[in-house]
């Protein structure tokens, strides 16, 4: 595997400013009879901006599978889900939708994210969000659903970043939420 990062955000610990590209290349080669051969390719974008009071997050993830021969190992596929991903979910429990089955690890993956926050009492900020998510079982196929999510959190400014507490819910099924604890910043 290879990764190549461009980080020119004004910060790593609380970043307020700036952008992040992240591009993520793996690949699995025939060794033995039984290996899986496969392609892996994973593209993240970040952009933040502060204006005044408020901070404007927008994140963008893409990730494609391609399958050459022998089955793919689960652990290898793209799941969804968790303070890092789609926040209505708990941690890698969305999988591939179109699939019969639950828990499938997709071969598509779009993950976004769109979130505002503000100071609201000296060390604590309030935030609101937005997370969509694609994933679909087979190779490059982009014309399914996504699974929309909104929530709201708190953020306590410690000096080794961010303490998060967010709670997260799927637009479609009310039922569906999930709240995440997080130290550290995500952005």
């Amino acid at each position: 595997f290879a990764k190549i990062n461009i980080d020119l955000r004004d910060s790593k610990i609380n970043p307020q400013n700036g952008f992040y590209l992240s591009q993520y290349l793996e690949t699995g080669l025939e060794i033995l009879k039984d290996s899986s051969t496969y392609t892996k390719a994973i593209t993240e974008a970040r952009v933040i901006q502060t204006l005044g009071d408020y901070t404007f997050v927008a994140k963008g993830k893409i990730g494609l599978i391609e399958e050459y021969e022998n089955d793919l190992p689960e652990s290898k596929l793209f799941y969804a889900g968790g303070a890092f991903s789609n926040r209505g979910y708990s941690y890698n429990s969305l999988g591939a939708f179109d699939a019969q089955c639950d828990n499938i690890g997709g071969k598509t993956f779009i993950d976004t994210t769109l979130e505002m926050s503000h100071p609201l009492y000296k060390k604590i900020d309030g935030a609101l969000f937005f997370d969509s998510t694609l994933l679909s079982k087979q190779s490059h196929r982009f014309s399914i659903d996504f699974v929309h999510s909104i929530g709201a959190g708190l953020r306590y400014i410690s000096p080794i970043g961010p303490v998060k507490l967010d709670m997260g819910m799927d637009i479609e099924n009310k039922s569906q939420y999930a709240i995440h604890f997080q130290i550290g910043q995500s952005f």
